[in-house]
């Protein structure tokens, strides 16, 4: 999703020690389009506005949801890191596979709130079939396409 430099709601800040743009919108620092597109997805259907997550610490390390609502946690993601989060892929596909993160979210799920975890694809992306079931994780999927297949 590319940014609109005229969109008064938005301000850019760059890391030098990391890749992605850090962008500011409505007062959430966001570090990736998806967490762009699902705050300005919160703002235009006049839902309540998320603030950002402070870091928890579970038996498997440290994690920092991406937004916390009053009821629940909500972590964005697109396909690849979310393949990475289970431990499918490496991250980068360079680093070990490793399911620690999404173990991680299952133990804060049961044991402090609710995650969702809401994976957005682009519309050339095909929409994946998940059979990914834990206790108190929502996954949902905005975008992607049908694969059609003859």
């Amino acid at each position: 999703m590319k940014l609109n430099k005229t969109d008064s709601l938005i301000k850019k800040y760059r890391k030098s020690y990391k890749k992605c743009k850090v962008v500011e919108i409505e007062g959430l620092i966001c570090e990736s389009s998806k967490e762009v597109q699902f705050v300005k997805e919160c703002k235009s259907s006049k839902n309540p506005l998320p603030k950002k997550a402070e870091t928890i610490t579970t038996p498997y390390g440290k994690y920092t949801p991406d937004f916390e609502f009053p009821d629940r946690y909500v972590e964005v993601k697109g396909i690849h890191t979310f393949m990475t989060c289970l431990g499918f892929i490496g991250y980068r596909g360079k680093a070990p596979k490793s399911n620690k993160q999404w173990m991680k979210i299952k133990w804060v799920a049961t044991h402090i709130k609710p995650v969702d975890i809401i994976i957005f694809l682009s519309n050339k992306e095909a929409i994946p079939v998940l059979d990914i079931k834990a206790p108190k994780v929502n996954i949902s999927i905005r975008g992607g396409c049908l694969l059609v297949l003859s």
